[in-house]
């Protein structure tokens, strides 16, 4: 059976092995973009000139990040679910990475929840952060190493988490000061 995940798999895959500069550059954009986005994060927050508050958002979008990221391994370890590079056998592989581990896409979430934290603090900067996370998540699919669907479960997962991490914050902030104003 041809799904849509199936199709675009097959599209997405098909620009691999198709000549040397792009694999290179799929390479880069899965596995070395992240570490880049990763640092970058870090040197905005030195760099901000917001620098009130700037230690509590840093780490309300890392906590959203490795928030997400934690409850992708816990689906990882719920749902067995083969990389297509084991469930196909004639397929584009640039690079081997993991087995029964595919959904959802750990790389999505992680990095989908970052943008999507940063939102809440710097907009324009948001963009550049989903930028980040869009072009690693399509390079990882084009690489052969996950579907679609666990792309899109890892960005819908990311959001999730980084609205849930900011609705709680916002909750224990609101609760905090009600109890500070009652006792002054």
């Amino acid at each position: 059976m041809n799904t849509l995940n199936d199709t675009l798999f097959t599209f997405l895959n098909s620009f691999a092995l198709q000549y040397a500069w792009l694999d290179v550059l799929i390479v880069f954009l899965a596995e070395y973009l992240p570490w880049v986005v990763a640092v970058s994060v870090f040197i905005f927050f030195f760099f901000d000139k917001n620098k009130q508050g700037r230690v509590v958002q840093l780490t309300l979008v890392l906590i959203s990040a490795f928030g997400a990221t934690v409850v992708s391994d816990i689906i990882k370890e719920a749902v067995a679910s083969p990389r297509p590079f084991l469930a196909l056998s004639d397929i584009n592989v640039l690079f081997i990475h993991g087995g029964m581990d595919s959904f959802p896409s750990g790389h999505a979430a992680f990095f989908s929840a970052l943008a999507f934290a940063f939102y809440f603090y710097n907009k324009s900067i948001a963009k550049w952060f989903l930028a980040g996370a869009i072009l690693i998540s399509i390079a990882r699919v084009v690489a052969g190493i996950h579907w679609p669907v666990d792309i899109f479960a890892g960005f819908v997962l990311g959001g999730v988490v980084a609205l849930a991490v900011r609705g709680l914050y916002m909750c224990i902030t609101r609760i905090w000061s009600k109890k500070k104003e009652a006792v002054g």
